[in-house]
């Protein structure tokens, strides 16, 4: 990414995209799944009505408040392991979204290293921008842009009623 000298011109390459994309997104995903705390609050979110103590000395999968018949350790218990599900969900749902924007920033880098082949379109740059700022599931649309079934066409972008040569077909035109 590169910028003009008077910062009003953001200019986004293909490798940039790719850098974000493939390096920095996947290594963030990556160290987000492999986190060891991540995988305790796993742990402790589905822990069921065991010891609490783990397969290797040191691990747990239950909140051990004491010894004895402390008559409020079953309800931290409880409470804590509803806060670390609810964690994992978050969790879950921030490696979704994590995920997906990288799918997006890597069909942008796609569309434009392929930009000198096919150009995109306007409306066609609005979607995949829309998806990635979005947090969308990529994709984007391939086809023209365009309003009321005017426009959009490989012609051009015209929106005259009833002139196929303005920017479509005049299957467009509702004919």
């Amino acid at each position: 990414m590169s910028d003009d000298s008077d910062g009003d011109t953001l200019k986004v390459t293909d490798e940039y995209l790719k850098g974000v994309a493939l390096d920095k997104l996947n290594g963030f995903i990556r160290d987000l799944r492999a986190n060891p705390a991540i995988a305790a609050v796993s742990g402790f979110a589905n822990a069921g009505d065991g010891s609490g103590l783990g397969a290797v000395p040191g691990e747990y999968t239950k909140l051990l408040p004491g010894g004895g018949p402390l008559t409020w350790a079953k309800e931290l218990q409880s409470r804590f392991q509803s806060l670390c599900v609810s964690l994992q969900t978050e969790l879950n749902a921030l490696d979704t979204t994590m995920t997906n924007i990288s799918v997006d920033l890597q069909t942008a880098q796609l569309k434009l290293q392929n930009g000198e082949d096919e150009a995109l379109s306007a409306a066609q740059m609005v979607q995949v921008l829309d998806n990635v700022f979005g947090g969308g599931t990529g994709g984007g649309s391939s086809s023209g842009g365009g309003t009321g079934g005017n426009g959009g066409g490989s012609n051009g972008g015209g929106s005259e009623p009833g002139n196929p040569g303005s920017g479509g077909s005049a299957a467009n035109h509702g004919k």
